[in-house]
């Protein structure tokens, strides 16, 4: 099932977007977003966000003597943000799945 595939029926079924799952953003600020699809950002600040792609990196197969990239060539983009955890030496990362809209 697709992220929106998923949104759609979580919308459908459970009322407006939990935003514990989903972060819905503007366009604007989806591109505004770091992309950090195999590292996390310094800066380890409470509410910082960026986007990870977590097809970014699939391993690297051979399909008819050519390589490529796992079975799903697509992105799966995820959110991550940080935020605080009560701790003064760790922070949490959330992750939801976003819904990029038009502004």
């Amino acid at each position: 099932m697709t992220c929106e595939a998923e949104f759609r029926l979580a919308v459908a079924t459970a009322g407006p977007p939990d935003p514990e799952r989903f972060t819905v953003l503007t366009r604007r600020e989806w591109y505004e977003l770091g992309e950090y699809s195999c590292s996390l950002p310094s800066g380890t600040v409470a509410g910082r966000r960026w986007k990870r792609n977590l097809n970014a990196y699939a391993p690297i197969k051979w399909v008819d003597g050519k390589p490529t990239r796992g079975d799903r060539e697509e992105a799966l983009w995820r959110i991550g943000e940080y935020y605080d955890i009560g701790s003064k030496t760790e922070i949490g990362i959330r992750w939801t799945i976003p819904i990029v809209i038009d502004e």
